[in-house]
């Protein structure tokens, strides 16, 4: 609760779903998870302070993820 109020989200060992839920909360956007094998990926990690572009960023070189934004709607897939 401390982390969130500075900013910062803290995970470890959470589900994307989890992940995705607290970005969309902190970053007032849409996140779609398309691809099944995300949905069981356990994510461990923090975003201090990141904006949205960053902390998308971020998920992508830490994790088997790419993204694709368009506005405020954000498409997350495995990568390959």
């Amino acid at each position: 609760v401390v982390a969130w109020r500075h900013g910062k989200l803290v995970f470890k060992d959470v589900s994307m779903l989890q992940v995705a839920h607290d970005l969309e909360r902190k970053y007032d956007a849409k996140i779609h998870i398309l691809s099944p094998e995300l949905l069981n990926y356990k994510f461990t990690g923090t975003f201090d302070n990141l904006s949205l572009d960053e902390s998308l960023h971020l998920l992508t070189l830490s994790s088997p993820i790419e993204f694709n934004k368009t506005n405020n709607q954000i498409t997350l897939n495995f990568k390959e």
